[in-house]
């Protein structure tokens, strides 16, 4: 998919944008995640152990190489287990010091939230990032997509 979506972009003549991505396929029922990327930012995958990790996986931005070759990565997601997705606005949110959120912080949210809803992380880490800036406009978007396995 990231291939041909790839040799679309670069197709048109017109455009000098490019497109970061990560695309996976979830079986809820099994907890496989199929994924792959395109220059985005590495979902965190926090265990039922506690322990918060971010994928494995590379791969170009789309519409910048026509060679760029995609993997396809897999992991099981057991139950309790959560997978973040996620804008770089949530790690380069700045505050007022030039201070950004970053990756330790997110990775704490989400380690402290993970025995919680997939809406309540979400809510968290948008708290925990608005905390952060306070008064600061923000410069990026801030988008989030949790995945949690109840069983």
């Amino acid at each position: 998919t990231l291939t041909r979506v790839n040799q679309l972009i670069l197709a048109d003549t017109q455009s000098s944008q490019f497109v970061t991505m990560f695309y996976a396929v979830w079986e809820p029922d099994t907890g496989r995640v199929r994924y792959a990327v395109g220059g985005h930012n590495l979902p965190l995958w926090a265990g039922a152990d506690g322990a918060v990790r971010s994928l494995a996986g590379r791969g170009a931005a789309l519409g910048v190489f026509d060679d760029a070759q995609y993997e396809e990565y897999e992991i099981e997601m057991t139950p309790g287990d959560v997978l973040l997705l996620y804008t770089d606005g949530v790690p380069d949110a700045i505050n007022a010091d030039d201070e950004d959120f970053g990756m330790e912080r997110t990775l704490q949210v989400v380690q402290q939230m993970r025995p919680e809803s997939a809406q309540h992380i979400v809510d968290a880490i948008a708290r925990s990032v608005q905390t952060h800036v306070g008064q600061r406009e923000a410069f990026d978007d801030l988008t989030m997509v949790v995945l949690k396995r109840a069983s």
